[in-house]
């Protein structure tokens, strides 16, 4: 795995969620599905300096706008031309359970996540320590909302892998954010509610 390194806080990053361009990598949507599932592609990693302890998941839960069990279902497009030089990577998630806040269920919605494929499609490009999510799997994202409404989930514990979709209660990873989340140290931010939120009042 390739590094690179870009020094970064965790404000600092929440702005780039609203800034991007529109292009995405020449190939197929079935070909970029196949790429992220089979992890057929070199990753390099961007080096990130958090503000924060990004393993303290007590941190990381009270940071959040959201923090859900999502199913990831399609995969939607990549943006680019972000401060940060990494991509975006939009799916469609169906939220299986709600932890932290209220979003819809009786649809999927668009979860954006920092990484992707780079426009060549030669490679793909994460934050260090993290990875992109892999379709058809259960995975408890900790996302943030931006001033539209949109939610991203940015860095290490992001998202993170449920291996049992049908007992995934039971797995240490769940537990773990239940817990992170009844004991979550709040970060003194501004918070936006997402357009995904069952209260949601443009």
């Amino acid at each position: 795995m390739k590094k690179r390194a870009l020094a970064l806080t965790a404000l600092i990053i929440t702005t780039f969620i609203i800034i991007g361009g529109c292009s995405g990598p020449p190939m197929s949507k079935k070909k970029i599905i196949e790429h992220i599932n089979n992890d057929t592609l070199p990753v390099e990693s961007v080096l990130v300096a958090y503000a924060y302890n990004i393993n303290d998941l007590t941190i990381k839960v009270g940071e959040a706008d959201y923090v859900f069990v999502g199913e990831v279902k399609d995969y939607i497009k990549t943006k680019y031309n972000y401060v940060d030089e990494t991509p975006r990577t939009f799916y469609s998630v169906r939220v299986i359970e709600n932890i932290k806040g209220e979003l819809i269920q009786d649809q999927d919605i668009e979860v954006r996540k920092t990484g992707g494929i780079d426009k060549k499609g030669k490679k793909i490009l994460v934050y260090q320590s993290d990875y992109l999510p892999k379709f058809d799997r259960y995975y408890i994202f900790s996302v943030y909302a931006n001033p539209k409404g949109f939610i991203t989930a940015v860095g290490p514990n992001s998202s993170i892998l449920l291996q049992d979709k049908e007992n995934y209660q039971d797995s240490e990873e769940y537990k773990k954010i239940i817990k992170a989340y009844q004991n979550q140290k709040e970060i003194d931010k501004k918070r936006y509610q997402s357009k995904y939120d069952k209260n949601y009042k443009k």
